[in-house]
């Protein structure tokens, strides 16, 4: 800005400065330097698409499920290995919404949507947003449908699959990494307004285009000329650069359910013994049930792909939901134990 007032510089021609600048003035590239292309005015005014799943997890209690499921006309299917009922329900907008329940206690809420962004920070900032929300509504949801159940959703999970993309190859391992935890552009204050936070999330994303990024939760699993994916304690990005030989939306979908499942359920018991209780699960889902799922989840099937293989141990990485898993059974063990 100072050697611009000066008159040293008359037009930035770097990527990153000139949409700071215009950005921080409030004013075009047009109106500041007479440039009119947008591209050469580093404004991705084509952005990207991407098709959003949130993953909301409630926990409803083993003992309800056949009822709940027999009222609501829940139809039979399964997810990985695991029998399970399911059905669609109806939002307030273009979304997808379908209701997963899980024979251990489980109902997963899965809301699917694709949208078109302008800047990754435009996402972060719609994940904020709409991660609030979605929490609202399906408590909502739940109170209205299923009264009896007191249990709320604690958190929403959300993975990006990337469908359209300006970015340069350089570039795109970097987009994909701040796909998979975009509120690092953010500052942690909620009590700015969109008008305040977006413009310096996207300086602070031209910044890591143009610098790199790299964050020690990010675990990439992608296969090189195939597909680009990266997981993180906040969610999931994937990009398949090859679709006919990457994985399908259907397999991590379905992957990311069965964990947001087997997490919540975890989390029960932890909660339970937080708060100074014997956590209390029936037999056929107690601790002889986790160690088979987490068998199962952990050893390599005879016939998966090396791509499924790189996917789950990402996932189940960065999810800690194999600690967990491990934790959640020597403490229903241990009651057991107890009660005997």
């Amino acid at each position: 800005m100072r050697r611009l007032k000066k008159g040293e510089t008359r037009c930035p021609s770097d990527d990153f400065y000139l949409p700071a600048i215009c950005r921080a003035l409030g004013k075009s590239p047009l109106d500041l330097f007479g440039v009119s292309d947008a591209r050469q005015a580093g404004d991705h005014a084509a952005g990207f698409t991407a098709i959003s799943h949130k993953f909301i997890p409630v926990f409803v209690g083993a003992e309800a499920t056949s009822v709940l499921a027999q009222a609501d006309r829940f139809r039979g299917s399964s997810c990985e290995w695991m029998s399970t009922r399911v059905i669609e329900l109806s939002t307030v907008d273009d979304s997808s919404c379908t209701a997963t329940m899980f024979d251990f206690g489980v109902v997963v809420y899965h809301i699917s949507e694709e949208r078109r962004f302008d800047s990754i920070a435009e996402l972060a900032l719609w994940r904020r947003t709409t991660h609030a929300a979605t929490r609202q509504w399906v408590s909502d949801q739940v109170a209205a449908r299923w009264p009896q159940i007191t249990e709320r959703p604690q958190y929403v999970l959300s993975m990006y699959w990337l469908a359209e993309h300006f970015w340069s190859p350089d570039s795109l391992t970097t987009a994909m990494k701040l796909l998979c935890v975009p509120s690092v552009l953010l500052e942690r204050s909620t009590d700015q307004c969109r008008d305040t936070l977006l413009p310096g999330a996207e300086v602070a994303e031209r910044s890591r285009l143009r610098d790199g990024f790299d964050h020690p939760d990010v675990t990439p699993f992608g296969v090189d000329g195939v597909s680009i994916g990266h997981a993180s304690w906040s969610g999931v990005a994937y990009y398949a650069l090859s679709p006919a030989r990457a994985l399908t939306m259907d397999e991590l979908v379905s992957f990311e359910t069965l964990v947001q499942a087997l997490w919540c359920y975890t989390d029960t018991i932890f909660r339970a013994v937080q708060n100074g209780y014997d956590p209390q699960m029936p037999d056929s889902y107690s601790w002889r049930f986790l160690r088979a799922v987490h068998s199962r989840l952990t050893t390599a099937q005879p016939r998966e792909t090396n791509q499924v293989r790189l996917m789950r141990d990402a996932i189940l990485a960065t999810s800690r939901l194999t600690r967990q898993l491990v934790d959640a059974q020597t403490m229903l063990h241990d009651t057991t134990l107890v009660e005997r």
